[in-house]
This record gives structure tokens, sequence and C-alpha cells, in this order.
């Protein structure tokens, strides 16, 4: 008596239930069993499955000449002398296992078996374009799931421009066509980073944010003199690590969204956050704001003849390059639009009806479907778009075939909608190893049968091209509106949940990539009000880093669980927490604003002061080594260079900025400078042309720069301390008692004068 055939997969299977199932059966080849109780142990130890993808025949005979062994601890059958054909069963003490080559698939059935939403085939091993065709929903499947789609009547169609389409699939195509392509992943290049304000470094690093603070600067430089108070800090150029400060304000009040606030509100200690307050002043933060700038004016005009986007170009195209490097995206990857909310003068400004904003800057994205990384961008600037319309076809393959460039010949899927889609675009995207899949208008290539046939609401009718590869699917959505869906994955729809085919699914879990992250960079955008489209495009910028930056510090392993809320705070805090502690080493800090700093952010760590770079005083007196030797001048201090002693009249005083060694390092955000360079509280930079205040004056709190009758002040108490010191070098007493009843008169007459408390 032969047994029916039952089927196994080719290798064994990792899934515990079905590991187990496969040891059972080849434990079985060892024992004496009847073919009843081989039979009740099969069945009774899981469900063997009919629909796996590898399979082969499984022959079940007992046979007294031919006997098998299973080493139980490398898994495997040891070699059997394998019967030609299957042979009748004779009633004998053994079992011989006859595996037989993998069977021819068949045709695709009309109706296929109906597929299960459990784990009943473990082992079947899905493809990301697979899985995202199937079920989504929870539940049992209804009666109609896995059964054909309406069928036109004519075998061959024509459409009006002479494309052919047929009514049924090509059966030498698969149903849907797999990827082997894994889900994105971060680059090599962001191993390094571990904290958010180096994450974020990947994308704007400090070469751009050198050249914004160069032409910032400049535009510094030439409206400062508009105002009467030049020595305000408030006027002072701009260095890296304030530049940073003011991003990280600019984030933090995204966050908070503070972003539409007045600066009044923002800064006010009643109303508003200490974290503005204990960064910068609002004066300073509006002034950055208003001077803030990306190009060279000298050449912008020079370079506007042939590039719109020449204001913000450079910028634009560094952050888009890093975005495409720091990140390699998964399978699938979607086209779609952004509009940044824009009403001021632009000439490459738009309008589109359905967005929020309804006028801005249209940017036209390629993102990551699964993640929703931005991995490229372009802007769309009208009539300069394109450069070659005859090669580059409609702009909506322009726009898709140059924002996967980067990822071309990779077997990637792409989702657009019906701005984007074409017949055209499909053949390109084939000729770069890639798929189309996206939403399409009726255009003359589609055939005029499945857009007029006579359906229910709901059901769905498709056509197929043998030659491109490409299925057209037309569903009707209601009484008078129909979908036309293209697809160059699926070549066999099947109805699949509700009246949706495998097409609709894929089509509903891929098309969102562009519109999550836009969300995702309105509900934390640092956008402000303005006037000027580079400043918008700026902050447009500021948002595609920080959405992206997320996304790596998520891929960390101990980042799992951080909200995207709580990495804009944290960036902001990184990024402003070196220029907070920099106001607090600076003199004439007010306590108040002092305390508020330090609440924010802690305690400034010093460091100790080796005695060879900050010694600039001595025990004793001692005669300046420039003064004549007829003078009676001592003094303390001492040369920081020479250590030669050196009285107040031959000694100048620098700011950072401006002292020779370390000038360059005061701009790239140095915030100790060299301690053998002397600073004099309250006092101006002697140097010729310099116009910065050694003391920040209303950003740090204090008076602002000195007045009249305070520099008057500090002259003539220049003169008290210079005979204070002669005073204790006298010997005679007499004289030293006259010069002391001296000093006393001039102290009294001055305290007259003397316009504040010291």
């Amino acid at each position: 008596m032969t047994l029916s055939p039952y089927l196994l997969p080719t290798s064994m299977s990792t899934d515990p239930d079905l590991h187990q199932c496969q040891v059972s059966i080849m434990v079985m080849a060892q024992t004496i069993l009847t073919e009843e109780e081989i039979l009740i142990k099969l069945f009774n130890t899981g469900d063997l499955g009919s629909d796996l993808e590898d399979e082969v025949e499984l022959n079940i005979e007992i046979d007294n000449s031919h006997e098998e062994e299973y080493d139980l601890e490398n898994e495997v059958i040891l070699p059997a002398v394998i019967a030609d054909p299957p042979q009748e069963v004779s009633v004998e003490p053994s079992v011989t296992l006859i595996l037989d080559e993998p069977p021819v698939p068949s045709p695709p059935s009309a109706v296929p078996s109906t597929p299960s939403t459990s784990s009943a085939a473990p082992c079947e091993m899905l493809s990301l374009s697979e899985e995202r065709s199937r079920k989504r929903r929870r539940g049992e499947l209804h009666p109609e799931v896995g059964g054909p789609i309406k069928k036109l009547d004519q075998q061959v169609l024509r459409a009006k421009d002479k494309t052919i389409w047929h009514r049924d699939p090509n059966p030498h195509l698969p149903s849907i066509v797999k990827t082997s392509i894994e889900k994105g992943v971060p680059t090599i290049l962001t191993e390094s980073a571990t904290s958010a304000s180096d994450i974020f470094s990947l994308f704007l690093d400090e070469t751009m944010l050198a050249e914004v603070c160069l032409y910032t600067n400049d535009k510094m430089n030439a409206i400062r003199e508009q105002f009467s108070t030049t020595y305000s800090a408030t006027f002072r150029e701009v260095n890296l690590m304030e530049m940073k400060a003011f991003i990280g304000i600019l984030l933090f009040s995204g966050i908070k969204q503070d972003n539409h606030v007045g600066t009044e509100e923002m800064w006010s200690p009643v109303c508003g956050c200490p974290f503005y307050r204990s960064v910068m002043s609002e004066r300073r933060f509006s002034f950055i704001l208003r001077c803030l700038r990306f190009d060279d004016s000298t050449t912008r005009n020079v370079r506007k003849q042939s590039d719109r986007f020449a204001h913000i170009r450079k910028l634009w195209d560094a952050v888009i390059h890093k975005c495409i490097v720091n990140y390699r995206p998964g399978p699938h990857v979607t086209v779609d639009e952004q509009l940044l909310a824009f009403r001021g003068h632009c000439i490459f400004r738009i309008f589109i009806p359905n967005k929020p904003a309804k006028y801005g800057i249209k940017l036209v994205m390629a993102c990551d479907a699964d993640t929703h990384y931005m991995c490229n961008a372009m802007p769309y600037l009208g009539k300069g778009t394109m450069v070659d319309k005859v090669k580059s076809g409609t702009l909506g393959e322009f726009f898709t075939m140059e924002l996967i460039r980067p990822f071309q010949r990779s077997g990637r899927v792409v989702t657009t909608d019906s701005w984007f889609t074409s017949l055209a675009l499909a053949r390109k995207l084939k000729e770069s190893s890639m798929h189309l899949v996206g939403t399409i208008r009726p255009k003359p290539y589609i055939p005029q049968e499945i857009m007029h046939i006579k359906m229910n609401i709901g059901e769905s009718v498709a056509a197929y091209n043998y030659e491109d590869e490409v299925t057209v699917l037309c569903q009707k959505a209601n009484t008078t509106k129909r979908i036309q869906l293209l697809s160059t994955v699926h070549h066999n729809p099947t109805i699949v949940e509700g009246k949706k085919t495998q097409i609709h699914m894929f089509y509903d879990a891929t098309k969102g990539g562009v519109d999550t992250f836009d969300q995702m960079c309105a509900a934390t955008s640092c956008g402000r009000k303005t006037r000027r489209w580079p400043l918008c495009l700026f902050y447009g910028i500021l948002n595609i880093i920080v959405n992206n930056a997320f996304i790596i510090y998520s891929n960390k392993p101990n980042n799992r669980e951080v909200t995207r809320r709580q990495f804009g705070m944290k960036l902001a805090m990184e990024l402003s927490r070196p220029w907070a502690h920099y106001r607090l080493t600076r003199t004439g800090l007010q306590r108040e604003l002092s305390a508020v700093i330090q609440s924010v952010f802690g305690p400034v760590q010093q460091l100790p002061r080796q005695q060879e770079e900050g010694a600039i005083k001595t025990e004793k007196r001692h005669r300046c080594h420039i003064c004549p030797h007829s003078s009676i001048a001592r003094t303390k201090l001492l040369c920081a260079n020479c250590k030669k002693s050196t009285c107040h009249r031959h000694i100048t005083t620098f700011c950072s900025y401006c002292i020779p060694e370390c000038k360059d390092t005061a701009r790239d955000g140095e915030t100790n400078p060299p301690a053998k360079y002397i600073k004099v509280e309250r006092t101006n930079c002697q140097d010729d042309g310099c116009e910065k205040a050694v003391q920040d004056g209303h950003e740090l709190g204090g008076e602002g720069p000195l007045s009249k009758e305070e520099a008057e002040w500090d002259e003539l108490k220049t003169e008290i301390d210079i005979k204070e010191e002669a005073l204790d070098d006298f010997v005679d007493e007499e004289e030293n008692m006259t010069l002391k009843i001296k000093k006393d008169e001039e102290m009294t007459s001055l305290e007259e004068l003397r316009p504040f408390k010291v």
C-alpha cells in the first residue's frame, strides 16, 4: 500500500514549531510505526501548509531493504539508498524518506487560496514589497479576499497613442516583484557621533556656520553706522559660538511653539522662558536675525542671472549632500512636494490650494517610506528649474529622476502621486533597475475601456502592458470618481482587504513618506515671520536637519525611547551651553542674570590657572622698566610677554577679538583667551579701528558702554592709584604725610564728581 505524498520545506526551518515537526518526522524514520500511526503523528505535530514557496515531495513507504539514520546533533539525514519510483508499501519495520525534485510552479489561478493572517506558514520569507502588499487590519478574512478582479471583454486593447494593452496578466512575470534590499540605516559616517550636537554637526558643520558668520558680519558692518551707540555689545560681530547659540534659540522656540510669539513676550521675565534670557538679550537676537546672510552680496547680482536660488544655493547644496551621504534608504522611496509657507516677494513663489499654507516655496523631496528620512530635495524655481526640457520630459519626470539619481541601479521602488507618475517615467526607472507605483491621471496611453467600463462602487479592472511590464488598474471610488493606479511591481492583482488589491495596499503603505516628514517638520518648526525668502529657506533647512538628526539619533542602541521633543530640547541646550557659560566669565554681569544662567545651564567649571600663564602681579612694587629713572612710579603689574614691571601708563588694553595671538581662536568660539593678556574692567579696546567693547554692556546685563562722566572718573581714579603707589616708596615721613593729606583732599573733591558707586 502506497501512502499519499506530503509537503516539507527543502531546508530546516528556524521556527520552533515547524522545526519540531521536521525533527519528529525524521525521528520516525528510525522507529517501527504503522501507517496509521505515522499519519496521526504527522497531523498532530502541526500544519505543514500547502502554500509554501520552496517545497519538495515526501513519499513515505515501508521497505525492509533500506534504512536511514538521523543525526540529532547536526540535524541532518544521513545518506540512504533512494528508491527510483515509489513502490507499494510492505509492512516491514523500517521507513525510507524519498526526497524528489521541487515541482514546477503552476500558473497563477484565477481564484488563489485564501491567505492566512496568522503564522500558519512561519517558514515563508516575504520581501518588504510583499509585506506592504498584504492585509494589515486585524480580524478574519472576508470570503471575497483573494478573489480575482473584474475582467474586460476584449483580449487586446489599443490606447489613443497606439499603445498595446492586454486583458490577462503576463504568465511569464511573477505576481509581485521581490526585493532584497533591507530597511534604511545610517551610514558608517555617523558611527562616531553620539551626542545630539555631534549628529547635528554631521549636517551643518562648523565650516558652513563660519561662512554664515562671515557674510552676517559683513552685513553688520554695513548697517552699524545707522545706530548711535556703535560700541554697544548689541551691534558687535558674531562668532561661531554665538551663532550656534542663536540656532539653539530658534530650535528651542520651535519645541516650545514660540516661533510665532513676539520677542518681547519670549524674553519677558514674567511670561517668557528663562532659557532665552540666559543665552542672549532680546536686542542682540533681533539684530542677528536682521543681519543674517548666506552669500556674498558683492557677487550676488552676477550669480542671480544664471541661478534664482543664488542667495542660499551654497548652503542648500552642502546640507543636501550631507543628507545623502549620512543615510542609506530602504527599498521604498516616496517622492512628493513640501510647501514652505511664505507670502513675501519671491519670483518662484507658487499657490497650491489644497495645502494649509496655500502660498509658499515648493520643495520636491525624496524620503524613505519606512523611516521618513529626507534623502534628497530640490526647490521649484519656475522657468529656470529644467535646463533641457526635451531630454528631461515633463517636470514630474525631471524631479523624480534627479532625486533618485544617487540611488539608481538599486532595485528600489519609487512611490509617486499623479503629478509625477507617467508611463515614460516607468520606462526610465526600468532602465535604472528601479520600479514605480503611483496614481496616474487619464492619459492618451491609457486604454479608454478600463475608464468607461460599467462597474459597481469598489470594483476594479486592470490592463497589462507586456512590452513595458506595466500594470494599470482602475477602481470606481464613488458614483462620479475613478482612481487609476500604475505599477511595475504587481503583475497579477487580486483582492486583499475589503475591495482593495495589492496595488492599493502597497500604495497606501508607502505614499506617506514625504507627508509624514512634513508633519514632523510642522510639529517643531522654528520658522518665524519674515519678508526675506532666503531666511524662510534657512528655517526649512533647520527643520530638515533636526528631523533627520533625530532619525539617526534614534537608531543608536541607547536612544530608542527618546522622543522627538526630548531630542530637540537636548540639542538646543547643547548648542547654547558654551555661549551661556562664556557669558558667566565676562565681567559686569548682573547678579540676577548670572543666577538665571546658572539655574538653566549650571555653574561654569573653572580650570586652575597656571602661575606662569596667569601671573600678572607681584607681591612687591617695582619701578616701571619704561618710565625714566627719575620717575617715582612703582607698580605690581608685569608684562605678560616679557615678565617685566610695567605701570598703567605703558599698558595697552585689548579685547579678546583684537589680541594678536588669539584673534582667530576668539572668532572660532574660544571661551578662555590666553590669560597673559590683561583685560581691564569696563574699558573700551584701545586698538585703532576696533569698535568692540571689552564689557558686554546691555548683552550681559551691565549698563552699556562708558558714559562721559564714567570715563572721567576712570581717568581720575588712575591718577590717584599712581600717587598711592608712589606714596609707599617715600622714606620721609613728612613728605608722606603731605602726600596723604593732599590725597585726602583730592578724594573729597572727587566724591562730588563721582557718577556712580564702585
